[in-house]
């Protein structure tokens, strides 16, 4: 079968963030099953890839020319509804595997939809304005992240899903020893970076790390994390397994509805205890393997469960353990996701997920 991976957006190694590592899982797994697989995403002007892309398109004279920096076809360009018309030419895709990000997915996947394309569409977050009805994606099929993504996509729309967990490669981000810092991905403020800011802010003798990862302007809160004197400050990586060299705990403090927290799963791969929100997804990702708190939980809070797990090394121990047995569970597997992609690809078979008790947000843990 031939698929075509679609972002409304950059692309590895250009991107990098949760969506796009779960798309180049998807597809090496896929394409290691003997499936042709091929990605189509926006391009950025800037590195090597910006340049060499746009030197190809001017000689090739074509607006989305192929790259092969991941291992597989990449289509990039500027316009990404002409790009879909110029992959579907040269790469013939029997379905489009749309990321689902926002409106200008939904578009795309009508566009697919009208040139007579299989869709699948992969419900990344839950906020769903920004998407628009995705009922009117007819014949579509939706695959959801989390138990949390698929009740919502069901009781907002009455869609039912496959539920794929994004795909965690033990090996691509697992580190022998624990680090030094605590550590935040994304200082974002939907991720809570003015949250971590003030956490640091007031453990000056805790040393932390904050790593970036959309492309979004971080100027005003990077000012304020090289003042505090405590905050190392890094660009994004491509190899995650840098990151994790660095952290004793990870912290996830996310103040918007996560559909899921792929850092959490990553740094569970190595035993590093989650401090992260109560919401959505993530708390579906972190589980036992961490404390959780409620997103808007006073300064207080906490600093004091950082302060438990920084000085207690009784109580990281136990949950650096339980973190290790949250990311060997069968479900969170690499192959586990791969199966039930490939399963879905090649059947065409609909599975509704069960909407029940189940499907509800995880009881907190009581860490106190």
């Amino acid at each position: 079968m031939r698929i075509l991976f679609a972002i409304n957006g950059g692309y590895l190694p250009q991107s990098v963030g949760g969506s796009e590592w779960s798309l180049h899982h998807f597809a090496t797994g896929l394409q290691q099953r003997g499936h042709a697989v091929a990605v189509l995403a926006t391009l950025k002007d800037a590195g090597w890839t910006g340049l060499r892309n746009k030197v190809a398109g001017r000689v090739l004279r074509q607006a989305f020319p192929v790259d092969h920096h991941m291992g597989y076809p990449c289509f990039r360009g500027t316009d990404i509804e002409q790009g879909l018309q110029e992959a579907a030419s040269r790469f013939r895709p029997d379905v489009l595997f749309a990321a689902g990000t926002g409106s200008g997915s939904v578009a795309l996947c009508r566009q697919a939809i009208r040139m007579g394309i299989e869709v699948i569409y992969s419900v990344k977050d839950v906020w769903f304005p920004g998407h628009g009805d995705l009922r009117t994606l007819e014949g579509a099929r939706f695959v959801t992240n989390s138990r949390f993504t698929a009740k919502r996509l069901y009781d907002t729309f009455g869609l039912p899903s496959t539920i794929v967990r994004p795909p965690i490669d033990p090996q691509r981000c697992r580190v022998p020893a624990a680090g030094t810092r605590v550590v935040l991905v994304n200082p974002y403020e939907s991720k809570g970076g003015p949250l971590a800011l003030a956490m640091a802010q007031a453990r000056k003798d805790i040393p932390f790390a904050f790593y970036e990862s959309w492309s979004v302007d971080l100027t005003s809160i990077k000012k304020q994390a090289l003042a505090s004197g405590n905050i190392e400050w890094h660009r994004s990586v491509l190899d995650p397994r840098k990151i994790y060299r660095n952290t004793r705990v990870l912290l996830v403090p996310s103040q918007a509805e996560e559909a899921w927290g792929m850092v959490a799963s990553e740094a569970q791969c190595s035993g590093i205890p989650v401090i992260g929100s109560e919401i959505g997804g993530l708390s579906e990702s972190i589980g036992p393997g961490g404390i959780r708190l409620p997103p808007d939980a006073p300064l207080s809070v906490w600093n004091d469960a950082l302060d438990l797990l920084w000085r207690d090394q009784r109580e990281w121990q136990r949950l650096s353990d339980a973190a290790l047995a949250h990311a060997a569970r069968h479900e969170i597997q690499v192959a586990t996701q791969i199966d039930l992609l490939d399963e879905l690809l090649e059947s065409g078979s609909r599975r509704a997920v069960r909407h029940s008790a189940e499907c509800t947000d995880l009881k907190p843990v009581d860490w106190r």
